[in-house]
């Protein structure tokens, strides 16, 4: 079937059509897309606008937890047509308090979700904040549809313009080329036809046209007729020659085992034997050469391969197994080995091409399979987060991970071969336990063996896999890092005793409570009875003989009255401790209001510093007091007795330090620093004491353990403040590990609202 041909003026009308349509075209959908964002960023905007109107109309309803009012607001939001979805959350209780959808109908539907995400929706959230506290979030969709609408107009706007452009240009060019170029090309190619229908000359030429070329083309027509007739005998001959060449050479390669054929430059098949139309699928070669117009278009089933090889043959005239994909008839692709001969004539111009194909399809596909299947094998081992390496009898590497590059710093090409102890030295000592496990063919596991990572203690645990092949022996070693999981077990482990330790001292302290109430009881009833102020005791010493007076300067006089109060002081602090103790076992009742901390912090310095220990021969009053209070520092929600319970706690303990033999050297000092940082409000208690040992650190914040002597500490006095920090006022307490000239304890305590409901949450009341 012969192409299609145009002709000149419906070609260039075409082009110049094409031309301004293709350059109106580009203005116009530079024009819609301009339109269409801007209607999407005004979408945006507006959605913007309504979210934040949104958030402020619903501070006060929410505030007040008036989700009618609310619920009202967000229903009266939807009279704006792209509004589809809005949910209102309260952030204090994590709840929907109202929610609206627009239904398919147009009518708003209550719901607690929005809408599932889609192109046709645009979503803006915002915090609904009430004099800078957030009390909830909004969220609103936003659908497009309208927007689409207003964008198919502007489309169809473009669209007809341009239609209406294309048809005067259509119009006007039309008639300029039937006018200057279609009529005289016609006349030019009625006489070419009348001369070759009549096989002579003697037809007169056209006239002269307008346009300079088409007299050219007039002019060169008539010379051409002329020579037509001189050339038609050699052309006649020329055809007879090369046919007789082409049934020779048919002739030649016809039993040839691979396809073997010869095309031109155009792409055509000059020539082809029965093995090549075997190979495509053809019936016969005459088949093939038939229906297979141009050779590289139809069978390269790649476009690089083909430009790859067309490339090759413009820079040398001999391919040899070349490998292309190529098409069948049955549109299957197959893998061939091409070989190509380019075929020059004397002048150098290539004349045709020669050239053989095989079917390598099936041998490529095994090797195929072969190479994806190593290659899935490997990014599995890859995926791994663990060390995975093969090794053989002799323990040398010949597989490995990524995680094994990672490790040893190798590639893959350094790794294979290298001994396992090489690449990884810290498996020196396993070395025996791994030959085994090679040569006993049984699985081998080495379990939580500690090593060091860039002066990090990690532990890992090593498994042996062996495996065999073709009578060789190896294994796969996977080396897991356990760190994590051991440091779990740990804490799991921790937090159990701390539990039972719980549990005893809350069974201690009630034990304690009974025989320190009798204590404290018979004590206040002895200083009852003994006081003046009270007219029964004076009536009484009376009737017994004695003033009750001179009985009391006795008592006083003998150290009684000392000793009673002592006495009290003793059964106080024991209650006290008691009272710590069960605070450990059970939520704390004190009530939290808003204290100043640098008032706390005072206070405590002063009640420590009346602390004078006679047993321990130190005096706080000796001690060099260094306070380093911030400016503007806001009072915060605590419980000031719990706070003043723990700075003391902390004074104490760094007094006790102070006053070890190993600082006698050193002029004793406490510095006490408070902080703002971030949304907490931080103390810092350091002294310049002995420190604390690092075996000691992990254990300071547990229950009953001191590295006090015995008779000197209970154990419980840091265990308590953590109790209290943590639980009782949802801040953080730590010891600060970087710190070596002594010891400083860090606490972080909330300086904003969310302290309340921490406490709230844990059941302890507060006071507003």
């Amino acid at each position: 079937m012969a192409k299609f041909r145009p002709s000149t003026p419906s070609f260039i009308s075409a082009s110049l059509l094409f031309s301004i349509t293709a350059v109106l075209l580009v203005f116009g959908i530079a024009d819609y897309a301009r339109e269409r964002s801007r209607y999407h960023a005004e979408l945006e905007n507006r959605l913007r606008e309504t979210t934040g109107q949104l958030a402020a109309s619903l501070a006060l309803p929410l505030w007040n937890f008036q989700d009618a009012q609310s619920a009202k607001i967000v229903e009266n939001a939807f009279a704006n047509r792209d509004i589809s979805a809005i949910i209102v959350t309260d952030s204090l209780s994590n709840r929907i308090v109202t929610g609206r959808i627009r239904g398919t109908d147009g009518k708003t539907i209550i719901s607690e979700t929005l809408l599932p995400d889609s192109k046709k929706l645009v979503s803006d959230d915002q915090f609904i904040l009430l004099n800078g506290r957030i009390l909830g979030k909004i969220a609103v969709q936003a659908t497009t549809e309208h927007l689409e609408m207003l964008a198919r107009h502007s489309l169809q706007r473009i669209v007809m313009t341009i239609g209406f452009l294309d048809l005067i240009i259509f119009l006007l060019v039309g008639f300029i080329l039937k006018r200057h170029i279609s009529t005289p090309l016609q006349h030019i190619e009625n006489f070419a036809r009348e001369v070759s229908m009549r096989n002579q000359t003697t037809s007169p030429p056209p006239q002269e046209a307008f346009l300079s070329e088409m007299n050219s083309v007039r002019n060169s027509i008539t010379i051409m007729v002329e020579r037509l007739q001189k050339q038609y005998d050699a052309l006649s001959v020329s055809r007879a020659q090369l046919n007789e060449a082409e049934t020779r050479y048919r002739d030649l390669y016809e039993n040839a085992l691979i396809g073997i054929f010869r095309t031109a430059v155009d792409g055509r098949i000059l020539a082809a034997n029965k093995a090549l139309a075997d190979i495509l699928g053809y019936d016969s070669p005459e088949t093939l050469m038939t229906q297979i117009t141009d050779a590289p278009e139809q069978l390269f089933a790649s476009d690089s391969e083909r430009t790859a090889l067309q490339a090759q043959l413009g820079r040398q005239d001999l391919v040899v197994g070349h490998r292309i994909l190529f098409r069948t008839t049955r549109n299957d692709v197959r893998i061939g080995a091409l070989g190509l001969r380019v075929v020059r004539d004397t002048d150098g111009s290539v004349m045709h091409l020669d050239g053989n194909l095989q079917d390598i399809t099936e041998r490529e596909l095994a090797e195929t399979t072969l190479r994806e299947t190593s290659t899935f094998i490997q990014s599995i081992l890859d995926s791994m987060p663990s060390i995975v390496m093969g090794i053989d009898a002799e323990l040398g590497i010949t597989h490995c991970n990524s995680t094994a590059r990672q490790v040893t710093g190798m590639t893959t090409e350094d790794l294979l071969g290298t001994p396992l102890t090489d690449a990884l030295p810290r498996l020196e000592d396993c070395r025996k336990a791994i030959t085994a496990a090679v040569h006993e063919a049984k699985h081998v596991v080495l379990a939580n063996r500690p090593h060091t990572v860039d002066d990090t203690s990690k532990l890992e645990t090593i498994h042996v896999f062996p495996v065999s092949s073709k009578g060789e022996k190896g294994a796969v070693v996977r080396i897991d890092d356990v760190t994590e999981q051991a440091r779990m077990e740990e804490l799991i482990l921790q937090t159990e005793k701390m539990m039972s330790v719980g549990g005893l001292a809350a069974g201690m302290a009630h034990e304690i409570n009974n025989p320190l109430a009798g204590i404290l009881l018979g004590v206040q009833n002895i200083q009852r009875r003994l006081s003046p102020d009270m007219d029964k005791n004076t009536i009484m010493a009376n009737e017994m003989g004695c003033a009750l007076n001179t009985i009391c300067q006795y008592l006083e006089q003998r150290g009684i009255m000392k000793l009673l109060h002592g006495i009290q002081d003793s059964g106080e602090r024991a209650a006290r401790i008691v009272s710590n103790m069960l605070s450990f076992a059970r939520q704390s009742q004190s009530h939290h209001a808003s204290a100043h901390l640098d008032t706390l912090l005072d206070k405590c310095i002063e009640l420590a510093s009346t602390d004078y220990d006679l047993k321990k021969k130190f005096d706080f009053k000796a001690i060099r007091i260094i306070r380093e209070y911030a400016n503007g520092i806001p009072p915060i929600v605590c419980a000031a007795s719990e706070l003043e319970q723990v700075f003391l706690n902390l004074l104490r303990n760094a007094a006790h330090a102070l006053s070890s033999p190993q600082n006698r050297d050193n002029e004793p000092r406490i510095t006490i620093r408070l902080y703002e940082k971030q949304e907490d409000v931080v103390v810092e208690i350091e002294d310049n004491g002995p420190g604390i040992d690092d075996r000691h650190r992990r254990h300071i914040f547990e229950p009953f353990f001191t590295t006090k002597q015995p008779g000197e500490g209970t154990g419980l006095g840091l265990s308590v403040s953590y109790f209290i920090i943590t639980r009782n006022h949802g801040g953080t307490i730590w010891l600060d590990g970087e710190y070596r000239e002594g010891s400083r304890f860090g606490i972080a305590l909330p300086k904003n609202m969310h302290a309340l409901r921490v406490l709230e949450e844990n059941g302890v009341p507060s006071e507003t």
